[in-house]
């Protein structure tokens, strides 16, 4: 896997077609810890290099030497989301954690400290403020304590091994293959059993643990006994390695922490550059779950009473039900067609990929005055993959490129996300280095003959997640500290944390409104659009069973707050 330079020269649109940002030839596990020492080589040489500068110039160093190891990162780390061979993704993640340290060392580096804060105090207000977002982070990460060189290889130490336990853990997931057998009956509910394979051995069908296969068993299989062994399998996927792994990084969290000597625990310690700090999260989490306490009860005794009518069970009659949690989605999903008139498999038939994938990239040209190109000639990491060159459409300038890799497949990253490519910022010579990004989808994959139906919650996740790529692509910074990127790649940078999703969860307004609903679907046998009837229902049946959904988060942002604020 190599990587072109990106362009020194303002590229138009009616020019010749740029090159894409990065090249895939040739990626194994011994070029990828090659190019890994020649980072390194470039960085270590960078700091140096700056510790013998002194002031002078320090803070626009250092930012370039970021932003230059950044940008030549994402090749080295990438391959550990996508590619195709197991020994490079291991080997890919490996050399993700060791950038991680990389990156941590410098930001943790109290002569490179001494020097900024020295730098900061006189700079002009853009060098001031980037300045000012590094020392933050080397404060955070202990620089201010008046420690000794064998404390900071303890911190070191601690953080290199959380890191490979996070890595691992997430590793795990990523290439967990295991499935389950089901029998056409035992999938009754289901509008479309040939999504599912049938297994040679037992003639069964096969159900893999991938959103698109386990999401329409929870919405739509009749059979309850169905719906819970697909829930347990999804909640104790890699539970034995994974449990040990989340305990061991509980613990080296403390430890680093205490080690510090800055803060009471590692909640306190993440949330210290936030908006809200610890005390004031913790009691804004606790007023939102009495808010919606309420309304998570009422919402229960509605889908206990569609359980209770399933079940033939008179309101007479005192037989006691629960709602077990496999029965949530199955049941909200039935009171969503009763009440709201929203039925699931209806609606798929709306949305066929090709067109909501087209017609999503030209909202977005729309909103933000872009044009996308599509690059045929690109090299890409496998066949699905698709990459598009972003031009301003009244300039005609270049402003990035963005890949579409939307589909599961073995040792796939097995969630939805953004992947930062390069970060945008400036060089030495004044030439801009420009974004790239890689939409990483999990969506219902094509089969023979048939073509891809989405989910409607998979059409919301598209659109939301596109609007990641925009907020990447649309970055005009100097310093790549400033440029949109997020905590899967190990480089520092992007917006605060806390506001990370805002822009996204802004533009997914949009896929509600009646006029985009028009746009977005296109019967797959017809080519109509959603009558205006079903828009309504839809619209209709967005707050319907919320209480759920919101305690749920809430519920899990208590517990990460939680085991990560009290003694372990």
């Amino acid at each position: 896997m190599g990587c072109h330079s990106m362009p020194h020269k303002i590229i138009m649109l009616d020019s010749t077609p740029p090159p894409p940002p990065l090249s895939f030839e040739e990626t194994t596990p011994l070029s990828i810890t090659a190019e890994l020492n020649r980072v390194r080589d470039y960085f270590c040489k960078a700091l140096n290099s700056i510790k013998n500068k002194g002031k002078a110039d320090v803070i626009s160093a250092f930012s370039l030497a970021l932003g230059e190891a950044s940008a030549a990162s994402a090749r080295l780390t990438l391959p550990s989301m996508v590619h195709e061979d197991q020994d490079v993704r291991r080997q890919s993640n490996q050399v993700k954690d060791e950038l991680a340290v990389m990156f941590s060392k410098a930001l943790s580096d109290r002569e490179i400290f001494t020097i900024m804060q020295a730098a900061a105090s006189s700079a002009p207000p853009d060098a001031g403020k980037v300045a000012d977002r590094i020392l933050s982070i080397m404060i955070q990460n202990g620089c201010s304590n008046d420690q000794s060189s064998d404390h900071e290889e303890k911190l070191t130490t601690i953080r290199v091994e959380i890191e490979r336990q996070c890595t691992e853990f997430c590793e795990n997931i990523n290439e967990n293959a295991s499935f389950l057998l089901f029998s056409d009956d035992e999938l009754a509910g289901l509008d479309d059993l040939d999504r599912y394979p049938v297994d040679e051995t037992t003639e069964k069908r096969r159900v893999t643990l991938k959103a698109p296969d386990t999401l329409p068993i929870l919405k739509s299989a009749v059979e309850s006994e169905t719906r819970r062994a697909v829930l347990q399998a999804m909640s104790t996927k890699c539970q034995e390695e994974n449990t040990r792994r989340f305990e061991n990084v509980l613990e080296l969290r403390q430890q680093c922490v205490d080690a510090m000597k800055l803060y009471n625990c590692h909640a306190e310690h993440e949330l210290a550059t936030k908006m809200a700090q610890a005390d004031v999260a913790l009691s804004f989490l606790t007023e939102m779950v009495d808010a919606y306490k309420t309304k998570l009860e009422n919402e229960t005794k509605l889908l206990v009473q569609l359980k209770r009518l399933e079940l033939g069970l008179s309101s007479d009659d005192d037989e006691e039900v629960s709602l077990d949690a496999w029965d949530l989605a199955f049941y909200t999903s039935q009171f969503k067609a009763q009440f709201a008139g929203v039925d699931e498999a209806v609606l798929r038939q709306y949305f066929p990929l090709e067109h909501v994938k087209s017609t999503i990239l030209a909202i977005y040209e729309e909103l933000f005055g872009l044009k996308f190109e599509r690059d045929l000639t690109a090299e890409v990491w496998h066949d699905d993959v698709e990459c598009y060159a972003v031009f301003d459409s009244t300039s005609r300038e270049l402003q990035g490129w963005f890949y579409l890799d939307l589909f599961p497949r073995k040792g796939k990253y097995s969630h939805q996300c953004v992947y930062p490519l390069s970060p945008s910022f400036e060089r030495e010579d004044g030439s801009r280095v420009l974004p790239s990004c890689v939409n990483l989808g999990n969506l219902s994959p094509p089969r023979e003959g048939k073509p891809s139906l989405l989910m409607w919650r998979e059409v919301q996740t598209f659109f939301h997640e596109f609007g990641h790529v925009m907020h990447c692509l649309l970055a005009d910074t100097k310093h790549s500290i400033e440029s949109w990127t997020w905590s899967a790649v190990p480089w520092p940078g992007g917006v605060q944390q806390d506001f990370l999703e805002v822009p996204s969860m802004m533009l997914e307004n949009f896929v509600w409104e009646p006029e985009v609903l028009k746009r977005l679907s296109k019967h797959i046998d017809n080519d109509s659009s959603l009558p205006d009837e079903t828009i309504l229902s839809l619209n209709n049946s967005r707050t319907l069973m919320t209480g759920h959904a919101k305690s749920k988060y809430l519920a899990m942002s208590l517990f990460d707050f939680k085991v990560h604020s009290e003694p372990f």
